[in-house]
């Protein structure tokens, strides 16, 4: 039987921190291009340090992919300010 493996994003989700409601948002990093591949999505969680890495990736350019981006945070329920907040609470978090 072939062994299924986890993407970053479903292990991710599959936290309790997710599932308990803990606020969440996606985030695109400058330094997250790829060549050949695109701008890595990655997910800040509100208070903890860094962002979590995916393995989705958005082929375009950098304000397409924050457009991207803001549009999956505002089907969280999300506004831009929110979302900014969360990203600044993972630069202060530790």
């Amino acid at each position: 039987m072939k062994k299924e493996t986890k993407s970053k994003l479903d292990v991710l989700i599959g936290k309790s921190h997710i599932n308990t409601g803990e606020k969440f948002a996606y985030v695109i990093p400058v330094e997250g291009y790829v060549e050949g591949k695109g701008y890595n999505v990655g997910i800040a969680v509100k208070g903890q340090l860094g962002y979590y890495k995916t393995d989705w990736f958005w082929d375009c350019d950098y304000k397409t992919a924050c457009k991207l981006a803001n549009e999956k945070n505002e089907k969280l329920g999300l506004t831009k300010v929110e979302a900014f907040k969360i990203v600044c609470s993972t630069m202060l978090a530790g």
